[in-house]
């Protein structure tokens, strides 16, 4: 059976998720044709809120790079979290609709979900489905059974199909224009997922080479994802760099890849994320290509292992995705709805999956978003309706043509200039300011004494329009000329 996750697919607590491709998809208005993906990237020299591809554009500067666009649990392994299957083996994963519905819209980055457990029982949904998933990037082989009823998993022999599958996921999403965050290891599951211990591959159970992690005896099984300086600690990081390694030597020839470490580990998990990053940076330093590695929250419903946005900020990571954590006092800023202007120490990827997955997202969020220099990933199956997903994909593509119309590497955040505080500048000479009210509002010309060039931008209808030329010398008043939310965009006439 192919799972199609944008067809009419009902589940119990997620009904559809507000993904449905049939009769309901379109190109949106003003959509353009991929940009072939270039690279690999790099943290842009002058403005490290960007990535760069080496392109150099006409005035002789690297052109800086803006990623944004959705991920969905299923991308590169088939498997049943969320959707109650209970099917053995999972449904398939229909890549090439996705793919389709990423390009649809404008996307041009998705995160590659990893899954450790072939099995486990699902604790956030009202049945507590039995949930399956496959492949993995080990063999299974032998008379003997794992917990699951299956062969063990032999952790020195690699499965061809899972790395079959990965590079030529890879490379189709390339070849649509859209770069991928490539995670290695997923920690949710060991730390939320009922019994799941009791099923993964570093278990004792289920490999014939004498592995078994949860050192403690605890059956959470948290030190695979924990630095341990013990002989079982010691060889089960040996086969995990042997894994990362295998992954990096089979995707090192693509321009469009990056690395994620591992979903949502807990704190505990850090020493171990940050080895991980300085692992993939030594191992790529001898080969062609080499690629960015980050680190995701440390998220942890335990509120006791659960870390902090200091810990990502004092990482090896090149790049990082926050967690919504409660503002300072005295400080309105925070990465989900109001994002600092200030560069934080990191290029950030705002992550629904980590600023509260299931909160309803809009063209309104992705503009913010983008307005304080950040990248965006937007988490599918969040939403009960095809109209409100419609919404944050279509944000998310109009965020990344804009990008690609200013030169984004010579602008930075200001809550000042604009009386908006949604705006990106490079003062004198361009400006972009997103007002999401039907109200005037005033951006500070008073020191850029030259003529602009004007533009707006409706976001209800993704449509461009010129207007008046405006000339500098002081703060000026605007006023879109059309309902709804507006972006004006003012650039130094020649």
């Amino acid at each position: 059976m192919r799972f199609h996750p944008f067809r009419s697919l009902r589940i119990s607590r997620w009904p559809c998720a507000g993904l449905a491709l049939l009769g309901v998809l379109h190109v949106p208005a003003g959509a353009a044709e991929p940009t072939p993906t270039r690279g690999p990237l790099r943290l842009h020299p002058a403005n490290p809120r960007y990535f760069a591809d080496g392109t150099v554009t006409a005035d002789g500067s690297l052109r800086a790079v803006y990623l944004a666009g959705s991920h969905i649990w299923h991308s590169i392994q088939d498997h049943g979290h969320r959707l109650e299957s209970g099917d053995d083996p999972p449904p398939l994963f229909d890549y090439d609709a996705f793919l389709d519905l990423l390009q649809a819209n404008g996307h041009n980055f998705t995160r590659f979900w990893r899954w450790e457990l072939p099995k486990w029982t699902e604790g956030d949904t009202k049945t507590k489905q039995t949930e399956y998933s496959q492949p993995h990037p080990w063999r299974r082989t032998g008379q003997v059974l794992a917990n699951d009823g299956k062969p063990k998993f032999d952790l020195t022999q690699f499965d061809r199909e899972y790395f079959f599958r990965l590079r030529a996921r890879v490379k189709q999403a390339g070849e649509r224009g859209i770069y991928v965050a490539v995670m290695l290891f997923e920690c949710w599951g060991v730390q939320h997922a009922d019994d799941a211990w009791q099923f993964h591959p570093f278990a004792g159970p289920n490999n014939v080479n004498g592995i078994e992690a949860d050192e403690d005896g605890d059956g959470r099984g948290l030190e695979v994802h924990t630095l341990c300086d013990t002989e079982m600690g010691r060889r089960t990081l040996a086969l995990q760099e042997a894994y990362v390694r295998q992954v990096l030597e089979t995707l090192n020839d693509f321009d469009n890849v990056l690395y994620e470490i591992g979903n949502e580990g807990g704190k505990y998990s850090a020493a171990w994320q940050n080895h991980m990053v300085e692992f993939i940076h030594r191992s790529e330093a001898a080969m062609p290509r080499r690629h960015l590695a980050g680190i995701t929250f440390h998220f942890s419903k335990n509120r006791e292992q659960r870390g902090n946005n200091r810990m990502l900020f004092d990482s090896p990571a090149d790049w990082v995705s926050p967690g919504n954590e409660p503002a300072v006092a005295g400080v309105s800023f925070s990465f989900n709805r109001n994002p600092a202007p200030s560069f934080p120490g990191k290029l950030v990827v705002a992550d629904t999956d980590h600023l509260g997955w299931n909160a309803k997202r809009d063209e309104d969020w992705c503009w913010k978003q983008f307005c304080r220099g950040n990248h965006v990933w937007y988490l599918e199956w969040a939403y009960a309706s095809p109209t409100e997903a419609g919404a944050v994909r279509r944000g998310i593509g109009q965020t990344v043509r804009w990008a690609r119309a200013v030169n984004l590497a010579a602008m930075e955040p200001s809550t000042t200039i604009a009386s908006t505080t949604w705006c990106l500048a490079a003062p004198g000479r361009e400006y972009l300011a997103y007002q999401p009210q039907p109200d005037a509002f005033t951006i500070d010309l008073a020191g850029a004494g030259r003529t602009y060039l004007v533009s707006w931008f409706s976001l209800e209808s993704g449509t461009t329009q010129p207007g008046s030329e405006v000339h500098g010398g002081a703060v000026r008043e605007f006023k879109a000329p059309h309902d709804g939310p507006a972006v004006l965009h003012l650039r130094l006439k020649p």
